[in-house]
């Protein structure tokens, strides 16, 4: 994804998380909704 700031063009790659579907935690207008959870978390490093 190209991003601009200021006037300073960067590129800055898209994040990629999967996604596993839960269980159905209810109905909203007549269709089921379900949880979604990450299968991995990610771990940011603090410097």
């Amino acid at each position: 994804m190209k991003l601009v700031y200021r006037g300073v063009t960067y590129e800055h790659p898209p994040t990629t998380l999967e996604i596993s579907q839960g269980k159905i935690a209810g109905k909203w207008r007549g269709q089921n909704w379900r949880y979604h959870c990450p299968k991995k978390l990610q771990q940011n490093k603090q410097k």
